[in-house]
């Protein structure tokens, strides 16, 4: 990923800059495991901050990847709701039907059943009601 070294990230920050487009955060949460591999984690952590105050591109104030896989669930997903901080917060997520495609052994994905039973808890009513309640707006990198 262009986001474990720090030459790759400068020019994706360059290029976003020029296409004048959002990007993500690159790390998760500090509350949460930032997923970056050990090896990697120390000059991340080091360069990324540096980077965004250079090139100041325009990022959700959070990035929130706990909602996946095992901890995909309508009560995670709940909790991260009720706990949003004010502001712009990225939520991760792969939600999608398991076709043919998606579940081919050579092409496909190995988080393929995983993406319908996300789709289905992302519109669930109980989800889309904690949303209205707390006055949250779904925007997109677009809107940024």
């Amino acid at each position: 990923s262009s986001y474990f070294r720090a030459g790759m990230f400068s020019k994706m920050l360059e290029l976003a800059r020029e296409y004048d487009c959002a990007i993500r955060l690159p790390r998760a949460q500090a509350a949460q495991p930032d997923g970056l591999p050990p090896e990697v984690a120390d000059s991340v952590r080091e360069f990324t901050p540096r980077l965004l105050a250079e090139f100041k591109p325009r990022t959700p104030q959070t990035f929130i990847a706990s909602f996946y896989d095992e901890d995909a669930t309508q009560a995670n997903l709940l909790n991260i709701i009720e706990n949003l901080t004010d502001g712009i917060s990225e939520l991760i997520t792969h939600p999608g039907y398991a076709d043919a495609d998606l579940l081919d052994v050579q092409s496909g994905s190995i988080y393929a059943h995983q993406r319908e039973s996300e789709l289905t808890i992302l519109t669930a009513p109980e989800v889309r009601d904690a949303i209205q309640r707390r006055g949250i707006e779904l925007i997109t990198f677009r809107d940024l």
